[in-house]
């Protein structure tokens, strides 16, 4: 039985041949100090196992990040999906090229009433830490070992950015994913905290809201404050999430377990059944063995 810390949605999607990708968030990023909450550090991290939730063991290496980097990685997967329904393609299959420019992706990310040169540098710079950042995932339903992003090329004329996204890191947005409302987290700013526990709550079951230790909290989110800082900071993050016009948060306080306490509006969790779980693995399964097959080919043109 898993931990009741993580129970989460069931959705089950047996009518479909090939699950489709879904505008979120793995639960292996949602549930660990892959997108921190410390400020850049500058700090580059080799093979460095991060603190995760139950059932999860994440490996990463390359820059430290954090959640402005989350905004953006979930921004590129927003515009990738959009594209892909612009188009009336199939669903998405193998290797993914996102065509698109700095002004949409802060658009995107929040950020559209900052469009000066220095944001633009940002962007880029942004995307290719994401690109640097190589990650090993591990839970009880997938293994995963890829980049975060492929490869980036950008027209210096025209400003066209071109984003590639790997069939396996689309693999993780079908499965053992949190639905991200990204309009209503992209209005909480800089505030590193609540960006995170934003993402971590909707995770979280709707049926129940189990208490969180603050201790516990202040492990996953790779926080390098004291706990009593802490717990100022995450206080503020909470009431946080209650404002707005589509809070995620109904209520909330901490008890005298220093446990968060909250309850939250309903949110959506993908798990698959087993039966389209197999028809996904297959398919992902073909895919790379062709892939593999026109590596050899060239390399034997070569």
């Amino acid at each position: 039985m898993p931990s009741p810390f993580f129970r989460t949605i069931l959705r089950v999607e047996t009518d479909r041949a090939a699950p489709r990708a879904h505008l979120g968030l793995p639960l292996g990023f949602a549930r660990s100090a892959l997108f921190s909450v410390q400020e850049r550090t500058g700090l580059t991290l080799q093979r460095v196992k991060l603190p995760a939730g139950p059932g999860i063991e994440l490996t990463y290496t390359g820059p430290r990040l954090h959640q402005q980097h989350n905004l953006v990685w979930q921004s590129v997967v927003a515009l990738l999906l959009e594209q892909h329904a612009a188009s009336g393609a199939p669903e998405l299959e193998g290797q993914q090229q996102l065509v698109t420019n700095r002004r949409k992706l802060l658009d995107a990310a929040g950020k559209r009433d900052d469009t000066s040169r220095t944001m633009r540098c940002w962007v880029w710079d942004t995307l290719t830490e994401l690109q640097a950042g190589q990650i090993e995932l591990r839970t009880k339903r997938q293994r995963f070992s890829d980049s975060l992003l492929g490869a980036l090329t950008m027209d210096e004329t025209t400003g066209a950015i071109s984003i590639a996204i790997e069939a396996r890191m689309i693999d993780l947005l079908r499965d053992e994913v949190a639905v991200i409302n990204l309009k209503r987290k992209a209005t909480l700013g800089r505030s590193q905290l609540a960006l995170w526990l934003h993402d971590f709550i909707s995770t979280q079951s709707n049926d129940k809201a189990f208490p969180w230790p603050l201790k516990e909290l202040h492990r996953l989110c790779g926080s390098s404050l004291a706990l009593p800082q802490f717990r100022q900071r995450l206080r503020t993050a909470a009431a946080r999430l209650t404002k707005g016009a589509d809070p995620l948060l109904t209520a909330w306080h901490v008890d005298q377990h220093d446990r968060l306490v909250y309850t939250k509006i309903r949110t959506l969790v993908i798990l698959l059944p087993d039966q389209a779980k197999a028809s996904q693995l297959a398919a992902s399964r073909h895919d790379q063995e062709v892939e593999a097959a026109k590596a050899q080919r060239r390399r034997v043109l070569l």
